[in-house]
């Protein structure tokens, strides 16, 4: 059986709706688009351009993170299966990607999925992460984020 080469845009594309989907509140079909998503990334047969390099299982698990997080925002069980797929997915990428600004939002993402659970000492400890990768990449973005965070959940900005 031969798989079909999938075009870059066409890779994304399923990951980017489920996204909006969940942001939507659309659960089922954000699950659905996310599902497509990943079975795209995983049916690759060919090479992946050198310009695509951080397309990797650990991106794309986050990727799935992300989806889950919005969709947790309503439920506890989807929070849950965004902090495991988040830290899969962040665990699963290059120690020196992850203390990337884009990494940073992400682990943004996750220090919010723990506190929303009530895991406040994890929250608060990849909170540092978040500000470590902030001041590194010197972004506000990160800077923001992280901010907005510790005033929402009352975590501490003073974090070991």
């Amino acid at each position: 059986m031969t798989r079909s080469c999938t075009p870059v845009s066409a890779r994304t594309r399923p990951g980017q709706e489920a996204r909006a989907r969940a942001i939507a509140g659309e659960e089922q079909a954000a699950i659905t688009k996310i599902s497509e998503a990943a079975e795209i990334a995983t049916s690759q047969d060919e090479v992946a351009p050198p310009w695509i390099y951080y397309y990797t299982p650990g991106f794309f698990e986050i990727q799935r993170g992300i989806v889950f997080h919005h969709l947790g925002a309503d439920s506890p069980k989807r929070n849950a299966q965004a902090v495991g797929l988040l830290t899969a997915g962040l665990d699963g990428i290059e120690p020196e990607a992850r203390r990337a600004e884009w990494a940073g939002v992400y682990i943004c993402h996750l220090v919010e999925a723990h506190a929303r659970a009530g895991n406040l000492d994890t929250a608060t400890t990849l909170l540092a992460e978040a500000r470590a990768v902030a001041a590194t990449t010197r972004s506000a973005k990160v800077s923001r984020r992280v901010a907005g965070l510790a005033r929402k959940y009352g975590l501490s900005l003073d974090c070991p």
